[in-house]
């Protein structure tokens, strides 16, 4: 649990159950959660105290425990990836929204949601992306080009004008460069 004041009542009730309750203390201080868990369990003791439903969390109060996790599980490096990418991507679009309410799993490239074989993966989304662009109007002859898994490089720029790739360096030089499918590599 986070750094909270919490107050932890366990109390055997008159017909030998047990009942135990556990909430965040209002007031954070010692002396607020002592007080807080006497009244707690008083009130459990005289029946006065019912358990509401268990308040689900949103999105983005999860995200506080997840990069707590994170930095006891992850590189720095991988933890400051992850940071970037949930302020950037996923913050803006789940950050209210409950988590009983998120179905979808997605697939992350480097193996975090999903392991999977990378070929297989990739030679079916190739197959996949070529049946929609024939079912647009492409020529048919586009399935006669197999999935070329040496091809494929992480961050490339297409010309569509001219039919040019280009696979940038981080200073946007162009380190590789090839024609349509001819590469000179």
């Amino acid at each position: 649990m986070r750094d909270r004041w919490y107050a932890d009542v366990k109390v055997r009730l008159l017909d030998g159950s047990t009942k135990r309750v556990q909430r965040v203390s209002p007031v954070q201080t010692k002396k607020g959660a002592v007080k807080f868990e006497r009244q707690l369990r008083e009130a459990v003791l005289n029946g006065e105290y019912n358990v509401a439903k268990k308040r689900v969390l949103c999105f983005a109060d999860f995200v506080s425990d997840f990069i707590t996790y994170s930095k006891t599980h992850n590189k720095p490096s991988t933890v400051e990836n992850k940071i970037i990418i949930l302020n950037n991507e996923l913050l803006p679009c789940f950050g209210k929204m409950r988590l009983d309410q998120i179905s979808v799993i997605g697939f992350d490239m480097d193996y975090t949601l999903a392991r999977y074989k990378r070929n297989a993966f990739e030679s079916l989304a190739h197959r996949l992306s070529t049946q929609k662009l024939i079912a647009r109007g492409y020529p048919a002859t586009l399935q006669d080009h197999p999935y070329q898994p040496d091809f494929v490089i992480r961050g490339l720029t297409v010309d569509k004008q001219l039919g040019n790739i280009l696979k940038l360096d981080r200073h946007r030089h162009v380190a590789r460069a090839c024609h349509g499918r001819f590469a000179p590599w």
